[in-house]
């Protein structure tokens, strides 16, 4: 006996609702794609702001350090260039600039020689990024003393 074949009106709707599937898909794909290659510029972004702030803070340091050697002739410190080594063996360099803002002297009685003596200073840092793009300013008031 010979196998009875039924001819069905086939409209390829399968195909259709396949080829549809497989478009959402396709998209969802794609924009996750999009989405994790933003979120790592976003993360590269991040750590060159905060190398350059870190490098900012050093030199900042460094210029206070420098403030206090040259105590009591603190109106004429040069300004100073850290650098620093990163874990890549990448370089950050920053700048300082020391000045003077007032001297004073102390004396707890009237007329009575001078109990103490200081400088109060400004110490400005300046740092970018390994990209040049952030650039990073800290300033610090400094009260130098013997």
């Amino acid at each position: 006996m010979k196998p009875t074949y039924y001819r069905r009106n086939e409209s390829g709707a399968v195909l259709i609702v396949s080829l549809i599937m497989l478009v959402v898909i396709s998209i969802v794909g794609f924009s996750t794609v999009k989405l994790s290659v933003m979120e790592e510029r976003m993360a590269g972004n991040l750590m060159d702001s905060e190398r350059a702030f870190q490098a900012a803070e050093a030199a900042l340091r460094a210029g206070e350090a420098a403030a206090q050697a040259a105590y009591p002739d603190t109106d004429n410190i040069p300004d100073g260039t850290v650098t620093l080594a990163g874990p890549n063996g990448d370089t950050f360099n920053a700048q300082y600039q020391v000045e003077e803002v007032i001297s004073y002297e102390v004396s707890l009685k009237a007329g009575e020689p001078v109990d103490t003596s200081g400088t109060i200073v400004r110490v400005t840092a300046q740092a970018n990024g390994l990209t040049g793009v952030r650039a990073i300013s800290l300033e610090s008031t400094y009260q130098v003393t013997e």
